[in-house]
């Protein structure tokens, strides 16, 4: 009873997450991607819901650990890109986001200044 129980809560999640981020309210779907990997811990296997995730953080202002947390979601869509518009629809996203994440993170490295003199 238990097992359906967790089943039909994390399909819940999901769907909040799924809508949420189709109207792009960021934050609740970053709430109910959260809540979802507590009642299902392989969600992050699913490459739409690392897609999602990448883009609530990136929206969000997450900016720990975002350019790895973007490549991975790339990794998985890319597979799924073919198949479905929206995950190629979140794949072109994602990839546009990764390339404006490099260069910020190459703008905001400090320049060391030479000793010596």
């Amino acid at each position: 009873m238990w097992l359906g129980l967790d089943k039909w809560i994390a399909g819940y999640y999901a769907f909040q997450a799924r809508s949420h981020y189709k109207r792009h309210r960021y934050t609740l779907c970053h709430r109910y991607l959260r809540l979802l990997s507590q009642w299902d811990e392989h969600f992050l296997s699913n490459p739409m819901y690392a897609g999602y995730m990448a883009i609530c953080n990136y929206e969000l202002k997450n900016w720990d650990n975002i350019i790895t947390e973007v490549e991975t979601a790339l990794f998985l869509l890319r597979r799924h890109a073919n198949e479905s518009p929206d995950a190629q629809n979140l794949w072109q996203d994602l990839k546009n986001h990764l390339t404006d994440l490099r260069h910020v993170k190459s703008q905001s490295m400090p320049i060391r200044q030479a000793g010596g003199i």
